[in-house]
């Protein structure tokens, strides 16, 4: 078994295992959205006005993308050194 070898299956199980957990936040999410009943006559009994609910100072960069590339290389890298460790004992 070569290193290309490794390297590719690293890869394609960190793949799959992403999409799998993306797959599954979807159709939990498309579940819970068809289960909701949204109580509309007692939603406004306690009107609360927009402009209490304003935050100053608040950015949001959208960094959810750095940690799903961290989480997709990290899950690679474990995948792949413990494939390596296996082929180097057999």
């Amino acid at each position: 078994m070569s290193k290309k070898r490794i390297v590719i299956e690293s890869v394609v199980f960190s793949t799959v295992i992403c999409f799998g957990y993306i797959l599954f936040m979807v159709i939990q999410g498309y579940i819970l959205t068809k289960n909701d009943v949204p109580d509309i006559i007692n939603s406004y009994n306690n009107v609360e006005y927009l402009q209490q609910k304003v935050a100053f100072g608040v950015i949001n960069r959208g960094g959810g993308w750095i940690y799903a590339i961290g989480a997709f290389i990290l899950l690679a890298l474990t995948y792949g050194t413990i494939r390596w460790r296996l082929k180097r004992k057999l």
